[in-house]
């Protein structure tokens, strides 16, 4: 059965909502600063490109690596977080992902 349409769905009630909606000022909202990560890849991002032309491709992933032994990085000599992966799901409904066995 299809879905019955209310006043609230159509694009003309969203229009006429959002048009009674007060509008944010967003000239107000101050900007939060850079973090430590931002100031680091500023200050050495020209550096890495001028020291390596025609790399600037790989200098994101060479600034992540010097940032993790940086004196500017708060987290410097943590153990970082490990990634937990989601467990794959069964098309058979089964919990074991195992092959079942033959026991004859």
């Amino acid at each position: 059965m299809p879905k019955a349409t209310t006043t609230k769905s159509t694009k003309k009630s969203k229009q006429a909502v959002k048009a009674t909606k007060p509008a944010a000022d967003k000239t107000e909202k101050p900007k939060r600063e850079p973090s430590a990560y931002n100031v680091f890849c500023k200050k050495h991002m020209k550096e890495w490109i001028a020291a390596h032309p025609g790399r600037a491709k790989e200098a994101m992933a060479h600034m992540a690596l010097m940032w993790k032994d940086a004196p500017e990085n708060p987290n410097r000599g943590k153990v970082s977080k490990t990634k937990h992966s989601k467990p794959a799901s069964s098309a058979s409904g089964t919990a074991s992902s195992d092959p079942p066995s033959s026991d004859d």
